[in-house]
């Protein structure tokens, strides 16, 4: 099966200036926000091992909605970790290989907290 190639309005990923493509480190996907309100990120699986997903340089005045949109690619087999104080409400997702999925984090109070949703592209 091939993998899902991520587009938005007809460009590629690759080809968008505001959509930071984030590799895992020592099987860590670390987002740096950069203290902004709403960051996109492109990540994908590159090898079985668990991967956790941190984030950084989050704004931290309380009542200041953030988002974070996750592009992800399940190109391999395996577990996501999400960030510390995530909630799905309706439980963590499982990701099936050859599959793209979108995975939004929100939170009003700097990051201790965040509403996690997640949604299989078709």
């Amino acid at each position: 099966m091939d993998v899902v190639t991520w587009s938005v309005l007809g460009k590629k990923i690759s080809e968008l200036s505001d959509i930071t493509t984030v590799a895992a480190v020592e099987n860590v996907y670390a987002l740096d926000l950069n203290n902004r309100v709403y960051s996109e990120f492109s990540i994908a699986s590159s090898d079985a091992n668990a991967k956790s997903i941190t984030l950084s340089n989050i704004p931290s005045t309380a009542g200041k909605h953030v988002q974070v949109l996750v592009m992800f690619l399940a190109t391999t087999a395996c577990a996501i970790t999400h960030p510390t104080g995530a909630t799905f409400a309706a439980g963590a997702p499982t990701f099936t290989t050859g599959f793209g999925y979108w995975i939004l984090y929100e939170t009003l109070d700097g990051g201790t907290t965040w509403a996690a949703f997640s949604r299989r592209r078709t």
